[in-house]
C-alpha cells in the first residue's frame, strides 16, 4: 500500500506537522506488516508467479525425445560354475 502524501514546503511544516507526518509512516509500515502477516497466516503468497505464455513466439512443436531404454546386464553372465551334479527327481503320485 503506497500512500500519497503531499510534499509540504519547509516553510509550512511545524513540529506538530513533522510528527503527524511520522506517525503517518509508521502505521502504514504497521498496517504493510499486519497485511503480510495475515497472507502467511492464511499460507499465500504475496503474487502469484505466472510464465509469460510462449504462444506468441513462432516455435516448431517439439516432439518429446525419445528416451534411451537402458540395456539390463544378464545376471547370469559372470556366475562363476564350481560343481555340476545331476540330481534324480521323485516321481509324485497322482491325487485327484
Amino acid at each position: 500500500m503506497k500512500l500519497n502524501i503531499p510534499s509540504i514546503p519547509e516553510n509550512e511544516r511545524t513540529p506538530l506537522i513533522d510528527i503527524l507526518l511520522e506517525i503517518i509512516q509508521q502505521q502504514a509500515q504497521r498496517i504493510s506488516d499486519l497485511e503480510n502477516e495475515i497472507q502467511d497466516l492464511k499460507k499465500e503468497t504475496k503474487r502469484p508467479a505466472f510464465k509469460s505464455s510462449k504462444m506468441d513466439k513462432k516455435t516448431e512443436v517439439q516432439k518429446p525425445k525419445n528416451k534411451k531404454k537402458k540395456l539390463r546386464q544378464k545376471k547370469k553372465q559372470n556366475l562363476e560354475v564350481h560343481d555340476e551334479k545331476i540330481i534324480a527327481t521323485k516321481q509324485l503320485s497322482k491325487r485327484c
